[in-house]
């Protein structure tokens, strides 16, 4: 469960930093696209994590 709140807790903070990006006029700054990569990742690691715990 923390797993999953984890991942849709990523998903929303990265969709909204993403749409403030495109049509809000939030700068696209190096760092705030490195964060979002960052956040990506991690994501994707606790999916991989989670997929391979049994």
């Amino acid at each position: 469960m923390g797993t999953a709140y984890a991942v849709w807790t990523g998903v929303g903070a990265v969709g909204t930093a993403v749409c403030g990006m495109l049509w809000l006029g939030d700068p696209a700054a190096f760092v705030r696209i490195a964060s979002i990569l960052m956040i990506v990742g991690g994501i994707v690691g606790l999916n991989l994590a989670g997929s391979n715990a049994h």
